[in-house]
């Protein structure tokens, strides 16, 4: 059995899935990114075949993300995608993301008589609206009914994949996003004074504005150091370094972190802080990470993030776009000794136990289904 993934954003748990799926097949080929943030990426990594061709991400590629720039990012990834399909003899393709501007119109040419073609839909809409809605949901729902299968993250995001765009429902399955493998824990984190961390790619969405006159709204004598690392659209990037001018209780590390430093963040953060706004119609990686480090999450109590972490166990829950409700989180948080150290333990047993090992005969099941058996 010859598989083709469609991974363009270099994930670890990604590829520590496909390192893990790849065993029970012949071959399974990850398509990719040929660098992050001007690092060139390795072109191999054990069994897995890994081609790396894609272009990076239009605001790594540039200074200023535009939507014509990202356009031609995802033409050209569409473009390099259907050549490494046709040329070669797969069984199965799995498209690992979605793209509005291209996939609507691309998935149709990607059906094969006798090849299954599956999408995993990490969001379920994209994070910011680009036209009417009534066109957004349209696209979605005719791109989404070509796929044999479709893969969420969460029962949830099945539930609305259905009731927003008509699809049936043994056309989609769960499995949870694949926590990664780590060598450090979060069980001793700072305490004098405790981190709150903010890790990721800086977007509208994300909520950091609100996360901003949270922290705002917390007296300066409080004992937490608020910790904001990651990168993404420039004006985010300028808002965050203006406040941390006038607070120095905000440390920001703005650019690429490296893997070793994203470790001793979430290592002694005493919790990460996920303030999505309201229409967030995904989950979020960060939780995953979070988990695979045994450190709980303060977060947007909105969709399927909401309901991981109520589910779990893991963390607290403040209204989503509401500064106060998240200041009272998060003090609530750093004044909870017993509680955090009691939901740290059940992130670091489910980030074990979410691992890429575990899920990996998940998606071998999917494929069996399709017919596709190893």
């Amino acid at each position: 059995m010859r598989i083709y993934w469609y991974a363009p954003f270099d994930n670890a748990s990604e590829i520590e899935l496909a390192q893990a799926v790849v065993g029970q097949v012949s071959d399974l080929v990850l398509h990719s990114v040929y660098s992050r943030f001007g690092v060139r990426l390795p072109k191999r990594d054990g069994e897995l075949t890994l081609v790396r061709d894609l272009p990076a991400p239009a605001n790594e590629l540039f200074r200023r993300s535009t939507r014509f720039r990202r356009a031609k990012v995802a033409l050209n990834r569409a473009r390099f995608r259907q050549h490494e399909i046709s040329n070669g003899d797969f069984d199965l393709v799995h498209l690992h993301t979605f793209n509005m501007f291209t996939d609507w119109i691309a998935l149709p040419l990607l059906r094969q008589k006798g090849r299954p073609l599956v999408l995993s839909v990490h969001n379920v809409r994209p994070h910011d609206q680009r036209g009417p809605r009534t066109i957004e949901t349209l696209v979605h729902r005719l791109a989404y009914k070509v796929p044999d299968r479709l893969i969420v993250a969460h029962e949830s995001l099945r539930t609305r994949l259905v009731d927003e765009f008509r699809i049936a429902p043994e056309r989609i399955s769960v499995v949870p996003l694949p926590s990664p493998r780590v060598e450090l824990a979060s069980d001793h984190p700072a305490e004098d004074p405790k981190e709150l961390l903010f890790f990721g790619t800086l977007r509208q969405n994300k909520g950091l504005e609100v996360l901003l006159s949270a922290i705002a709204s917390i007296p300066r004598a409080t004992p937490i150091i608020f910790r904001i690392a990651g990168r993404g659209d420039h004006e985010i990037e300028q808002l965050i370094v203006r406040h941390a001018q006038h607070d120095p209780r905000i440390r920001v590390e703005i650019g690429w972190i490296t893997p070793e430093r994203q470790a001793t963040l979430y290592a002694r953060a005493w919790a990460v802080v996920v303030p999505y706004l309201p229409a967030f119609a995904a989950q979020s990686g960060t939780v995953r990470v979070a988990y695979s480090f045994g450190t709980p999450v303060i977060a947007s109590n909105t969709g399927a993030l909401g309901e991981t972490i109520r589910q779990d166990e893991t963390g607290w829950l403040a209204n989503p776009g509401d500064p106060r409700d998240l200041a009272a989180q998060m003090l609530a948080a750093v004044a909870d000794v017993e509680g955090r150290q009691a939901r740290a333990l059940v992130a670091k047993r489910l980030g074990q136990e979410r691992n890429a090992e575990a899920l990996a005969p998940l998606v071998l099941q999917i494929y069996a289904e399709l017919g596709v058996v190893p």
